[in-house]
């Protein structure tokens, strides 16, 4: 787990989660492709 120096406008931090055998996690990415599998679902119900 990396954690980066806080930032002094929004005073909010990077964080990134390092798995063994998969490397970073993009959460952005994985709510994203979650989200257009729901709105898929949701298309063929």
């Amino acid at each position: 787990m990396e954690v980066s120096h806080t930032d002094k406008k929004s005073k909010t931090r990077k964080i990134t989660i390092v798995y063994n055998f998969i490397g970073a996690f993009n959460f952005g990415r994985a709510k994203e492709k979650a989200q257009n599998t729901t709105q898929k679902q949701q298309r063929t119900a």
